[in-house]
């Protein structure tokens, strides 16, 4: 698996693989020691200085620094003072996005709520995460009251499940692995290839999880154990109910109808478990009527039409007219 730094303009990852510093594509490790064997400095030293229960203003600042470390090393190549300036100037935008990357989850609809990050947050919680483009992936800072307490790299599936878990392994030693979707029929099962590999350490617990069935994507997530108690006992406190996952065997069609925050297509809760619409009431008096009708006409009994009055002629009473 690649290790890209973030995400940088065109124009300089252009530079990065044209000229002789495609090696500064890379973040270069600078020989901290990782807090935790599981630490994701571990697994890429962009993480290096991330601190677990840091701020978001701390964890901005980091990811400042690595974007203007790398473009340092592009202006320093540079030897045109257009060119520089122009690299400035770029790198001043690049680090004044990072702080828009961020979103409060303050009870609204927001893209998350159909994402493989669905059940990785609470609304009405103080919970927030920031984004990071990562290339074609994608790095998210889950916070509570201000806390980081989880990292999730959610990577594209331009590889094979197998060949990312041994790249995790390799990294951090062998870990468990299980099958994450249920058993409910033999046809759904056909469907479903989901799994999960976890690993566990005093300070963190790590999984990679193959979301391809919906997202086309895998989840690798980092998450304090120190902090992720502290965050279920204020949503419970708040009473502030996380997400709910998305099921692994929702089609394209039901994605884009909760993320419009539409209803369900069912509404009864055995009919929701079954996927189905429930059965119309039938309409038994109207049938035993029409079959009366047709019993009568067999019989050659024919019923009278209701005879219709002409009316009176001359002047008519004001409420009848």
């Amino acid at each position: 698996m690649k290790q890209n730094a973030w995400t940088l303009s065109i124009a300089a990852v252009l530079l990065l693989i044209s000229g002789p510093l495609a090696a500064a594509e890379e973040c270069a490790p600078t020989g901290a020691q990782p807090f935790d064997k599981l630490a994701p400095s571990v697994f890429d030293p962009c993480f290096e200085n991330v601190t677990f229960g840091e701020t978001r203003q701390k964890t901005t600042e980091h990811n400042a620094n690595r974007v203007k470390g790398e473009y340092g090393v592009l202006m320093l190549a540079e030897k045109s003072a257009t060119a520089k300036d122009e690299l400035k100037k770029r790198m001043d935008d690049d680090v004044a996005g990072l702080t828009k990357g961020y979103t409060d989850f303050t009870g609204g609809a927001t893209g998350f709520d159909a994402s493989p990050l669905a059940n990785d947050f609470a609304k009405h919680a103080d919970e927030g995460v920031l984004e990071i483009s990562r290339g074609t992936d994608r790095v998210y800072y889950f916070y509570s009251r201000d806390q980081l307490w989880k990292i999730v790299w959610v990577m594209d599936a331009s590889q094979s499940f197998d060949d990312v878990k041994k790249h995790v392994t390799d990294t951090y030693g062998k870990g468990t692995a299980a099958k994450a979707a249920a058993k409910i029929d033999a046809k759904i099962d056909a469907k479903i290839d989901a799994k999960v590999a976890t690993w566990e350490s005093k300070a963190l617990r790590l999984e990679l999880v193959d979301q391809r069935p919906v997202f086309n994507a895998y989840v690798l997530r980092w998450i304090a154990k120190d902090v992720a108690p502290k965050v279920e006992a204020y949503r419970r406190e708040k009473g502030a109910v996380p997400a709910v996952a998305p099921a692994t065997n929702l089609g394209e069609d039901d994605v884009f109808e909760k993320a419009m925050g539409k209803p369900d297509k069912v509404d009864d809760v055995a009919d929701d478990i079954l996927g189905k619409k429930p059965n119309e009431v039938p309409d038994v008096v109207g049938k035993a009527k029409a079959e009366k009708e047709e019993k009568d006409k067999a019989k050659g009994i024919i019923k009278k039409k209701t005879k219709v009055l002409k009316e009176a002629p001359g002047p008519k009473p004001k409420g009848l007219k």
